[in-house]
């Protein structure tokens, strides 16, 4: 009895021993993963966003006199040649008040004539002479001021443009600074639009911008940047943009949507498509994939950050950390560790990069 004891016991402790030992063989024998290629992009980045047109110059016109309002006959949407007459203020009792200027200053002229002669006999005192000079000095102003107010009784066009709104009517008494029209340049058309920060950044690396309107979905006009705000607007974590499109064509109008595409750089972005299973979130909300070294098959670490979504599980990063390698892996990467050792099947598709 004791001896069968003995034996049961002796095969229990060899049968231990035996699984100890392959447990120990499994635990040397590196982690097999599926990886995946990565393939450099060697195209340009076009990124697409949306705009809206408006006018290079948008300004309110207004007299800087007061008065009745004797012509105008204006529509919304004329258009103007800079110096033509878009409307006039009654321009009599402004006509009298240039005469009067006229009228004294030459009296005033003949006078102090007359006191400089006088004043070189001593047949004058120095204050009336003072006096005459400061008189002529001031009705040579205030001939200047009645001209001016004469010709501020006619609103000018000041440049080539068009009649956007209309807020008085003729026989209208109208005070000055009051808001007579909105006149709008269409010389050039400007688009605004909102961009990534990538942009904002990197404005050195677009290449080209073009703009294709909804409403003209055949033409592409092509454009340049005017300037890209240094602050993000309101929610949108987006930064304001004007580009100017570079066509002068009156068929192009305000308020007209659009898609711009800006062509970068290639060395701008690393953008490559990815298993959506091989990006992994740390706590501190960094994003990564773990790359392997070609020489001793170890695990370190890439910094990514998505970019979209696709199709199929798959995503579009942006490799922040540049590196050699050639592979990542493709899945389970959340119970891996940097520096471990592992073995590799390729996993299908390949990491192809955005064309």
């Amino acid at each position: 009895m004791k001896l069968s004891t003995l034996t049961t016991a002796l095969l229990i402790l060899q049968l231990l021993f035996s699984c100890a030992k392959v447990e120990e063989n499994q635990q040397k024998k590196p982690q097999k993963v599926k990886i995946t290629a990565i393939t450099p992009s060697t195209d340009r980045f076009t990124k697409v966003v949306t705009g809206t047109s408006f006018p290079n110059k948008e300004v309110n016109l207004s007299f800087r006199v007061n008065g009745p309002l004797t012509v105008f006959d204006v529509e919304e949407g004329q258009y103007f040649k800079k110096g033509e007459l878009i409307g006039m203020i009654d321009q009599r009792d402004y006509q009298l008040a240039l005469n009067n200027a006229k009228a004294t200053l030459k009296w005033s002229k003949q006078e102090f004539e007359r006191a400089k002669q006088l004043i070189s006999f001593q047949n004058i005192s120095q204050q009336e002479y003072d006096q005459l000079e400061i008189n002529y000095i001031n009705a040579q102003h205030q001939l200047e001021t009645a001209k001016n107010a004469f010709n501020d009784t006619k609103l000018i066009a000041p440049f080539d443009g068009f009649v956007k709104k209309t807020f008085t009517e003729r026989g209208e008494h109208l005070s000055v600074s009051q808001k007579v029209v909105t006149f709008q340049d269409y010389s050039k058309l400007k688009v605004n639009c909102v961009v990534n920060e990538d942009i904002a950044l990197h404005p050195e690396k677009i290449n080209s911008i073009f703009v294709v309107f909804d409403g003209l979905s055949n033409d592409v006009f092509s454009a340049k940047l005017v300037e890209v705000s240094r602050d993000t607007e309101g929610m949108t974590n987006a930064y304001p943009c004007v580009l100017e499109v570079n066509e002068n064509q009156l068929k192009l109008i305000g308020g007209m949507t659009s898609e711009i595409y800006f062509e970068l750089s290639d060395d701008l972005h690393d953008y490559v498509t990815i298993p959506s299973s091989a990006v992994i979130n740390r706590a501190n909300g960094e994003q990564f994939v773990w790359g392997i070294h070609p020489n001793n098959h170890t695990l370190f670490s890439m910094k990514v950050k998505v970019n979209s979504l696709l199709n199929d599980g798959l995503v579009q990063v942006d490799i922040i950390d540049k590196t050699e390698a050639q592979f990542i892996v493709a899945a389970g990467g959340t119970y891996l560790s940097d520096g471990q050792q592992v073995r590799y099947t390729v996993d299908e598709p390949m990491i192809t990069a955005k064309n």
